[in-house]
């Protein structure tokens, strides 16, 4: 099994596996020559996903110890992810084919510290857009709860008929990263909804296949 593969089957059990409490999953698009969002602030113990769905980059760490995280130079499309089990503080990286001009930094701080933020950002159930927006086969689908629940995102034609389920489990209060592979839908407009026993919401995204 190549190393795209293994990422991959990686992405599908976070999908489907329960989200405890200070360990989240964030996902970062390498895309237009720049990482989106290019900075992250995340929990000890979090994983965040890197996803190229074109051109040709890599995720190069720039501090001490050299190789920290970050993979080699690679032509899209490739998933990369890595657990930050490291020391507070800021981890900055680059693209190592294209050096500075496409950087971005992981600002990782202590459970204590992040909690009342969390508290702060989750009062109530919010879906975010998803990024990148158009996208072409993966996209990223944010979300916060206030509270431990049952959770589920589908995804919608135009129709109305149900086309994929991107996550279906338990999370655990705070925000989330969902990865989502359209590869088997065809291109077009499509709305992903999330549905917990207390709320719905939904957001429109556009699949270029």
């Amino acid at each position: 099994m190549d190393r795209f593969l293994k990422a991959l089957l990686i992405v599908m059990l976070l999908g489907t596996l329960s989200l405890p409490a200070y360990a989240r999953i964030w996902g970062v698009a390498v895309t237009n020559f720049q990482f989106t969002p290019p900075n992250l602030t995340v929990t000890q113990g979090d994983t965040v996903i890197w996803t190229n769905a074109q051109g040709t980059h890599s995720v190069h760490y720039l501090g001490s110890p050299a190789g920290l995280f970050g993979n080699s130079a690679g032509a899209a499309p490739w998933i990369y992810s890595f657990a930050f089990n490291v020391s507070a503080g800021v981890y900055n990286y680059d693209c190592g084919v294209h050096g500075t001009s496409m950087s971005g930094s992981i600002t990782v701080q202590t459970p204590s510290a992040v909690g009342a933020h969390n508290e702060a950002v989750t009062k109530d159930f919010e879906l975010g857009q998803n990024f990148p927006n158009p996208f072409n086969s993966r996209t990223n689908l944010q979300f916060s709860v206030p509270y431990e629940t049952n959770l589920k995102i589908t995804v919608w034609d135009v129709l109305g008929k149900q086309a994929a389920v991107a996550f279906a489990g338990r999370v655990s209060a705070g925000q989330h990263v969902v990865n989502f592979d359209a590869g088997e839908l065809t291109a077009g407009l499509y709305y992903y909804r999330l549905e917990t026993p207390a709320a719905t919401l939904t957001r429109k995204m556009l699949y270029l296949k």
